[in-house]
């Protein structure tokens, strides 16, 4: 029981980290919308949202497989995203 709360709490301290690290990085692109490197961490922080919705605990089901399916596509969208920049970026953008 105690381990198994132990992991519930755990698993939500990770969802606010990650959705700080998001709200973090959408501050800073709001400061500085054109920098390349600002739109990566953007990107990297839309990811960090998706997997977010992965660990997230959830109890009912519906709404548990809504959010995981949203998370999933937001994640890899944005992990494409990122990838294709910075491959665009070291090729001399």
């Amino acid at each position: 029981m105690a381990i198994a709360y132990c992991m519930r709490s755990l698993r939500f301290g990770l969802v606010v980290i990650l959705s700080a690290a998001w709200l973090w990085s959408m501050i800073r692109w709001r400061g500085h919308p054109n920098g390349a490197g600002v739109t990566l961490m953007g990107l990297l922080g839309f990811a960090g949202l998706g997997l977010a919705a992965w660990i997230a605990p959830i109890e009912q089901r519906s709404i548990r497989i809504t959010i995981r399916v949203f998370g999933a596509i937001v994640g890899v969208v944005a992990l494409g995203l990122f990838a294709w920049l910075e491959i665009l970026l070291r090729n001399g953008l």
